[in-house]
C-alpha cells in the first residue's frame, strides 16, 4: 500500500507551500484522495516527489546559517585585530609626545 501523506506533511516533507500542493492536487498535477473521517486531502508520498523533489533534512538552510556565522566571527576576529593594532600604535605614538 502507497504511503499516504496529508497536506501539511506533503509541505513539510518538500518544503513547499501548502496552498501550492492544494493547487497542484486542483489542477490535477497531483494525484489525491479524501479522507472520510475529516475530509482531510491525502497524496500519495511518491508522486508528491515526482512532482516536488524531496527536502533534504541534512540541507534546510542551516549549513548556509552556520557558514555565513563562520564567516561573521572571520571578519570580527579582523577588525578586532586591526583595531587592536591601531590602539598599539596610537598609544605608541602618545607616549612619545
Amino acid at each position: 500500500m502507497p504511503t499516504l501523506l496529508t497536506v501539511t506533511e506533503a509541505a513539510e516533507a518538500t518544503g513547499i507551500n501548502r496552498s501550492s500542493i492544494i493547487r497542484a492536487i486542483k489542477a490535477g498535477k497531483l494525484q489525491s484522495t479524501r479522507r472520510e473521517r475529516d475530509d482531510a486531502w491525502l497524496v500519495i508520498s511518491a508522486d508528491l516527489f515526482k512532482l516536488y523533489p524531496q527536502k533534504d533534512k541534512e540541507t534546510d538552510g542551516t549549513d548556509v546559517i552556520r557558514t555565513m556565522i563562520a564567516d561573521l566571527r572571520k571578519d570580527r576576529d579582523a577588525w578586532r585585530e586591526l583595531a587592536s593594532f591601531a590602539l598599539t600604535k596610537r598609544d605608541a605614538s602618545t607616549m612619545k609626545e
